[in-house]
């Protein structure tokens, strides 16, 4: 059985930095609070690789939620950044462990999903978190979805990034 979890980076903020280098905005910190819990929840999260874009906002994002976890093997990786959906699927191939994170960007994180799934996706706003389980290599249409949550502190607070 193979398990990947999909995490879209939190709430960044908008500084005059290229876009590698935009940090989590104040409230994106505080929202990752809510992510830590729900993967406090996950069974055998011991057993997971951890793979996060080169992107300072989902490297921040990663640390916030990992603070209140054990710890995990942990990948910072150039290949999720600015990924295509063909390119997430070749690296996802290419791993081998079982049970991976990727924590990376909108829109590749929910094309992802919904290609492994056949589910439409309308909205990954910042933060979403997607639980996808697959009985065979990652290729359309084979994967089932497990869990899709968007963890927010506020849930008044707007959904764009």
């Amino acid at each position: 059985m193979k398990d990947l979890i999909l995490v879209r980076h939190a709430k960044s903020d908008w500084p005059n930095v290229s876009d590698i280098d935009r940090p989590l905005s104040e409230r994106g910190e505080r929202d990752c609070d809510v992510a830590t819990k729900y993967f406090e929840s996950v069974q055998n999260l011991n057993e997971y690789e951890v793979h996060v874009s080169l992107a300072k906002r989902t490297q921040q994002t990663w640390q916030l939620i990992a603070q209140g976890l054990q710890s995990l093997k942990t990948v910072v990786t150039e290949e999720i950044y600015e990924a295509s959906l063909g390119d997430l699927l070749a690296y996802l191939n290419k791993q081998v462990a079982d049970k991976i994170i990727l924590i990376g960007h909108n829109p590749s994180m929910p094309r992802l999903g919904a290609y492994l799934t056949g589910t439409e996706v309308l909205k990954f706003p910042t933060l979403s978190i997607w639980h996808i389980q697959s009985d065979s290599p990652w290729e359309a249409n084979l994967a089932r979805s497990i869990q899709r949550l968007t963890p927010r502190a506020n849930p008044e607070s707007s959904d764009v990034d």
